[in-house]
């Protein structure tokens, strides 16, 4: 299960997401998908969904620069990334630190995510 806190500057609350996926065969999954919020303490998303995968087509849109900076200090991992999103047109700035990721765009979107 991939669980994360999540804070972005549009919402102004905590919200408590996770994700599951059970597989059902080579490229179909089921998708269980929640989150909470802290400030209303009630979900404010349920989605169950079927996803299916073709591995002939390309989904990638979008353009990066990464740069790892491995053992800053002790147990301290830093990741730097600089990227374009092609469909949207808008460029982006990601830090990571260990399990912290800090996310910012040109117009104004930023997003903080805590992963367990």
């Amino acid at each position: 299960m991939e669980t994360s806190l999540r804070y972005a500057g549009d919402s102004k609350s905590l919200v408590i997401h996770a994700r599951e996926k059970f597989p059902l065969n080579t490229f179909t999954h089921l998708q269980g998908h929640a989150e909470l919020d802290t400030k209303i303490g009630a979900p404010t998303y349920l989605c169950a969904m079927i996803r299916q995968y073709f591995p002939d087509r390309k989904s990638r849109v979008a353009a990066e620069f990464t740069w790892d900076i491995m053992d800053v200090k002790a147990d301290q991992d830093v990741r730097l990334k600089v990227g374009y999103e092609v469909i949207e047109k808008v460029p982006y700035f990601q830090f990571s630190e260990n399990n912290w990721t800090l996310t910012v765009n040109n117009i104004g979107k930023w997003k903080v995510k805590y992963v367990m």
